[in-house]
Formats: C-alpha cells, sequence, structure tokens
C-alpha cells in the first residue's frame, strides 16, 4: 500500500520545524497522502493551526488532509495513525511547555 504519514502540529516552534522537514521529507519519497492533526478541544484554534499547516504544505505536490481530534493528545495521535494506517509519526520532540514535559513526560515521549 501506499505510505502515509502524520504530521502533529501544535504550532510551538519544535512542530514548526517538523512540519517543514516532515513536508521535504513527504516531497522527496512521493509521499501517498500526508495527515495533519492538530489535537485540542477549541474549535476556533484548531482551524487556525490547521490552516497555518496546509498553507505552508500547498506549495508542495502533496495530498493532504487535515483533522482535528480531542482528547489525551498521545491516545488520539495513536488512534488517529492507527485509523488511517500511517508509515510515519512527525512531531516536535517538546510542547510549549518545557518544565510541564519535564515532570510529567512530553507528547513524544508518550508516544515512544
Amino acid at each position: 500500500g501506499q505510505s502515509r504519514m502524520v504530521i502533529a502540529f501544535d504550532s510551538s516552534p519544535s512542530a514548526e520545524r517538523t512540519l517543514r522537514v516532515a513536508a521535504e521529507f513527504a516531497s522527496l519519497t512521493e509521499m501517498g497522502g500526508v495527515h495533519v492533526i492538530t489535537v485540542t478541544g477549541d474549535t476556533n484554534e484548531a482551524e487556525r493551526l490547521q490552516r497555518i499547516a496546509c498553507d505552508y504544505l500547498a506549495a508542495y505536490d502533496l495530498s493532504v488532509t487535515a483533522a482535528v481530534l480531542s482528547g489525551r493528545t498521545h491516545e488520539a495521535i495513536i488512534r488517529y495513525c492507527d485509523e488511517v494506517d500511517a508509515s510515519i509519526v512527525a512531531l516536535g520532540a517538546f510542547g510549549m511547555n518545557r518544565l510541564y514535559d519535564r515532570i510529567f513526560g512530553s507528547t513524544a515521549s508518550h508516544l515512544l
């Protein structure tokens, strides 16, 4: 089957770097589909974040699907990746709050 990439995007600096690298990688490897996901309970914020990511990805010749998820971030990402049979998951290593990440663990560490 075709390879699919899921990019978790929250507009943090690490997520923006990840988006840039993932877009290049997906383009070079002719990825079958790219899914940009945002996990938040705030619909307006989700739409804003999705617009940022999708506008950036528009410069690449990629098939992009945007999705807004709710729930615990790492669980929502895992569930979505299972649903779309993702080959690759791209997300930043640090969230918006490094102190929180150090105490409770980052989403990336929960996924690993």
